[in-house]
């Protein structure tokens, strides 16, 4: 693989234009060292094209990590929106539930009262019948003591 081959034919000559600003600003690096009487340094062009090899391999895999982020953040993003669609269903879902549960309500509410006022009916049935029964046992004891003191005829006519 060439160096410049990861690289996109849109960013080529901004990278080459680089490599060889790069390449004369080590090239006079090491010129101004020999002047200045330090040991001999040299840019010799096969170390730019191992720099560009490593830019390569690093553009490489700055691009692969941006494509899986970009892959998981459309992933994310779709299931964002699958939750959204869901939710717009369950609210439709549970305002029908809600007007189903309210409507219910007030039939039990007024069951409830129906059954209540039900009660009270049966409730003043029933004490209108122990008073009748208490009526008629009184009224039996009364006729039997009458019917005590009479002679011993009971119940004959």
């Amino acid at each position: 693989m060439a160096p410049l081959d990861a690289v996109s034919d849109k960013l080529k000559p901004a990278v080459v234009g680089f490599m060889v600003a790069a390449h004369g600003a080590a090239a006079a690096a090491c010129g101004a060292a020999r002047r200045g009487g330090r040991p001999a340094a040299h840019a010799a062009p096969a170390a730019f094209l191992q720099v560009a090899a490593t830019f390569a391999r690093l553009l490489t895999r700055k691009r692969d990590e941006a494509s899986t982020a970009r892959a998981r953040l459309t992933a994310g993003l779709s299931k964002i929106a699958a939750a959204r669609a869901q939710v717009a269903e369950l609210a439709g879902a549970l305002a029908a539930e809600q007007a189903v549960v309210a409507a219910r309500s007030a039939d039990t509410a007024s069951l409830i009262q129906s059954i209540g006022a039900e009660r009270l009916q049966a409730d003043a049935a029933a004490e209108a019948g122990r008073a009748d029964e208490e009526e008629a046992a009184r009224t039996q004891v009364r006729r039997e003591r009458k019917g005590g003191r009479g002679g011993g005829r009971g119940d004959r006519p």
